[in-house]
């Protein structure tokens, strides 16, 4: 039988573990209300499936292919001008001419490059954001550094981009 000192000590007990449950179940609440939802993108996927990113792959693949051949234009323009015997000087001249206009050349061509990849970048990130706040989730992480969890909107980021695509592809045209 419990004596009353007993009783006392078991009912302290108990409401003292109660009342850590109750803490506990709290901040468990507290914490799940808190959590972040996090979403997961796998830009890899994204990027191989836009086909914007192939239009600009085609055209800067143009764009160096003209480049290499007004360097062969050139090559050949100097040492036709060695071949007529033209003056050091005069050969000095024209090859600073020929890599003014080259070096002019590369540098727009280097211009264009960082415009599209900010294009590219800035179209990828509102299509994320996008899709983010459509799903209520307040962040989104590359796939790759995640090993478990997480919702992945890599599919319905490409259809967004693609929409997105479509509809800028039709004004264009129009």
């Amino acid at each position: 039988m419990l004596t009353k000192g007993k009783k006392a000590n078991l009912v302290n007990a108990l409401v003292s573990a109660l009342v850590i449950c109750g803490v506990a179940g709290f901040n468990q609440a507290a914490d799940a209300q808190n959590a972040q939802k996090i979403g997961v993108v796998e830009l890899k996927t994204v990027l191989d499936k836009y086909p914007k990113v192939k239009d600009l792959e085609a055209n800067l693949k143009a764009e160096e292919d003209r480049l290499h051949k007004m360097i062969e234009r050139s090559n050949k323009d100097f040492q036709v001008a060695k071949k007529n015997k033209k003056s050091d000087a005069e050969l000095k001249a024209l090859q600073k001419e020929l890599q003014g206009k080259i070096d002019q050349e590369v540098n727009n061509y280097q211009k264009k490059l960082i415009a599209k990849d900010k294009m590219l970048r800035d179209e990828l990130m509102a299509a994320i954001k996008a899709e983010a706040k459509a799903k209520n989730l307040d962040t989104v992480l590359e796939k790759s550094v995640i090993l478990v969890g997480g919702t992945d909107i890599t599919d319905a980021v490409v259809q967004r981009i693609a929409q997105n695509y479509e509809k800028s592809d039709s004004k264009a045209t129009k």
